[in-house]
């Protein structure tokens, strides 16, 4: 189920879905490669939903097109990863 982004402080064009009671999803599917500026994008928007939000988890749900860097930032920072097919 689609959630509004302005619930959390987040801009309309983000597009957040719930994917279970205690866990949100930040859609990112787009065709081209996922790069280190848009992880960092990905976990300033994570900080600003966990901070709107108590004992929440939140997940990138993206296509496969995301370079090894990128994932390994998103799941330092604890950010897993859903992986869906366009």
């Amino acid at each position: 189920m689609e959630i509004s982004p302005e619930k959390y402080g987040l801009p309309k064009r983000i597009k957040l879905i719930e994917l279970d009671i205690k866990t949100i999803g930040i859609i990112k599917l787009i065709k081209s490669r996922i790069i280190m500026k848009d992880a960092r994008k990905v976990l300033e928007m994570v900080d600003v939903i966990k901070s709107n939000s108590d004992g929440v988890t939140v997940k990138l749900v993206c296509t496969e097109n995301i370079c090894s860097k990128s994932k390994s930032l998103l799941l330092k920072n604890n950010v897993d990863i859903v992986y869906e097919v366009l």
